[in-house]
């Protein structure tokens, strides 16, 4: 949950020596990127409460396999979403089940013990506005081995369009997105690891003191005043940017005018300056 061709507009992006510069290259300027739309109070209480809808599960646990997929009220309020995450997993159950099933026939077979398998993956609710519903989602899966894996998805819900989307669909290109983001993120990830790791910072394997590019990493649009995205996300896996016990590493950075001139014309309105 990330490569996208580079467009013509990169090139020039590049070019402009300053935030301010890249507004005025695609014709938007700070002040006008700094207003989000404001939605009334009480619509935004309506959606929300979701008419009391409530997380969803669909679960199964059994001798041979544990499995869990979690989706939140807010995706389960819009109806089309809500079957949509049904489907999703309820193939994922399917594919697993198969999996676990085949596994254990191989262990019977072959005459060693099985562990029972596990899959979890819970949906979140990363950021909710009028016309978009952010969600992230963590994975966790055990196949036997001497530890489970992690990974992130994320995704984007345009109640406009009725259409899932993946999150880096609202930018111009991968490389247009990375390119103003990159420094702050690298900058945050350094300061993450330090606070982490302390002395022993930078001293590891090479792969793991770089900082890694942006289709490695599951990008989450958030929102700090519910109706515009401000803030950026970063999401890196266990063995992404450090080694499997470090865990993952979520760096947040928030949104510049160099994002918004990263983010297709369609959809810049969605974000604002994050502090």
């Amino acid at each position: 949950m990330l490569k996208l061709s580079l467009v013509v507009a990169v090139g020039a992006l590049a070019a402009c020596s300053s935030p301010q510069d890249i507004g005025n290259a695609v014709g938007i300027d700070s002040a006008s990127a700094a207003k989000p739309v404001e939605e009334p109070a009480q619509e935004t209480l309506d959606r929300r409460l979701a008419a009391g809808a409530k997380p969803r599960e669909v679960a199964v646990e059994n001798e041979q396999m544990k499995f869990a997929y979690s989706w939140p009220a807010e995706a389960v309020a819009i109806a089309t979403l809500d079957a949509a995450m049904e489907a999703k997993a309820k193939t994922e159950r399917d594919k697993f089940a198969a999996m676990t099933a085949e596994a254990r026939a191989d262990a019977e077979q072959y005459g060693y013990p099985y562990r029972a398998y596990d899959f979890s993956k819970s949906w979140d609710a990363a950021a909710d506005t009028p016309r978009f519903l952010s969600l992230a989602a963590g994975t966790y899966a055990y196949t036997g081995g001497a530890h489970g894996n992690t990974w992130f998805d994320s995704m984007i819900w345009d109640r406009e369009t009725e259409t899932e989307m993946a999150q880096t669909d609202l930018f111009v290109s991968a490389a247009a997105l990375e390119a103003a983001v990159r420094e702050a993120y690298c900058t945050g990830l350094k300061s993450e690891r330090a606070e982490r790791l302390g002395a022993d910072a930078g001293g590891g394997t090479e792969i793991f003191d770089s900082c890694p590019a942006l289709e490695d990493l599951v990008l989450v649009l958030q929102s700090t005043n519910g109706t515009t995205f401000d803030t950026l996300e970063l999401l890196a896996a266990p063995y992404v940017a450090g080694s499997y016990v470090e865990g993952p590493y979520e760096v947040k950075v928030p949104v510049t005018q160099a994002v918004i001139a990263a983010a297709k014309s369609e959809y810049r309105g969605a974000f604002a300056l994050g502090s």
